[in-house]
């Protein structure tokens, strides 16, 4: 967590240092890679692990509220194959590795997207190991708080925790 909020604070401090950097019109974004080496014999599998957690998050969670942006353009959902570029979890990028584009430069607070992005690789670990059953969509935002908050130590908690309640949405009833 020290390193992750010292890393935030940077890009922050570098961003406001820096105003012409972050002024264009380009979409630039940050995005992490998550290890996937330890599963490479499992590797036509992760994207059918991963996705339900993807999509739950996609569904419950306003993810401009973490972000600093939504599913725009450069970040509109989840694909596997085409075109890997654009979409905001990529199967398809570095061998071994998936990657997750968590946020924009000009609009995302760098401590909550990196933040983030602690918690989405605890999760695709945990998914991956078989340490972690995802709830339900329709399930209420308490059990969801709950269930992520078991994938966290209580440090991370701490920060992550409030994160997630803030940009919980209500489930959708049909």
């Amino acid at each position: 967590i020290e390193e992750v909020l010292k890393r935030g604070q940077l890009l922050k401090d570098l961003r406001d240092l820096v105003k012409g950097l972050f002024v264009s019109s380009a979409p630039a974004g940050l995005h992490v890679h998550v290890n996937m080496w330890p599963f490479r014999e499992r590797l036509g599998e992760i994207l059918l692990i991963l996705l339900p957690f993807v999509l739950l998050l996609q569904r419950r969670f306003n993810l401009a509220a973490i972000f600093g942006r939504g599913l725009n353009s450069y970040a509109t959902g989840i694909e596997a194959l085409v075109p890997p570029r654009y979409w905001w979890v990529n199967f398809m990028s570095l061998p071994h590795t998936v990657e997750i584009r968590l946020g924009c430069s000009k609009h995302g607070d760098p401590v909550k997207i990196l933040l983030m992005a602690l918690f989405m690789q605890r999760a695709f670990w945990a998914i991956m190991e078989g340490r972690f059953e995802l709830p339900s969509p329709d399930a209420s935002g308490d059990k969801l708080i709950s269930a992520f908050s078991q994938l966290l130590s209580e440090e991370e908690r701490s920060y992550i925790v409030p994160l997630l309640k803030e940009a919980l949405l209500s489930p959708e009833r049909d």
